[in-house]
């Protein structure tokens, strides 16, 4: 059996509060982000390839929610220095996967992780195209976050390999026009969001 991948999820959480989506059609914006965030965290629960889950979280009641995670604390820091952190708790083969890439679908990831899997270091760009929506290295010591601007060409320039992949494995959401075009392919958390926002387009 191939040895299993660890995934790292860093979560913002209220510090983020997808301010970009903060009060979009009447949902908070915290609402949002840990409807994506639990959304994400099902889909990884259910999958064979993924052996271990470390989420970086100021938030403590993660721990509590979800018991076969590891949680690590936040250091409040910012987005790679929380990446950096979970990977301090891996050791082999390790994805990092952002807590808004709402859409993520475990079909779609299964098949990505088998072809990761002949790929020491690779990295794949968000839907808008200069941004990372994933990032992955066999050797968890030696992983180099770039997230931010342009990231996608600094993770290229630092020796990650661009791998393409569907869509739902490269579209953040973190506005209303992501949100619309994320609307058919949102997990169960979100999908309850979205039944109650307000003048949403679907909703009319």
């Amino acid at each position: 059996m191939a040895p299993l991948w660890s995934a790292i999820v860093p979560f913002k959480g209220s510090v983020a509060a997808k301010s970009r989506l903060h009060a979009l059609y009447g949902v908070d914006g915290e609402d949002w982000a840990r409807a994506f965030f639990s959304d994400i965290l099902d889909v990884l629960e259910t999958m064979p390839e993924i052996g271990k889950i470390v989420v970086v979280t100021s938030d403590a009641q993660v721990g509590n929610e979800r018991p076969g995670i590891q949680v690590i604390a936040d250091t409040g820091g910012g987005l790679n220095d929380a990446i950096l952190l979970g990977a301090r708790s891996c050791s082999g083969k390790t994805i990092v996967i952002p807590a808004d890439l709402a859409t993520l679908d475990p079909t779609d990831l299964s098949s990505f992780l088998d072809e990761a899997s002949s790929i020491p270091f690779g990295f794949v760009r968000d839907a808008a195209g200069e941004g990372t929506s994933l990032l992955f290295v066999h050797l968890a010591s030696e992983l180099t976050p770039h997230f931010g601007s342009d990231s996608a060409t600094t993770h290229l320039k630092s020796g990650a390999v661009e791998v393409h992949a569907p869509l739902t494995l490269r579209l953040d959401v973190d506005d209303a026009i992501s949100l619309l075009a994320a609307s058919g392919r949102l997990g169960v958390h979100a999908k309850r969001l979205l039944a109650l926002a307000k003048n949403f387009p679907s909703n009319e």
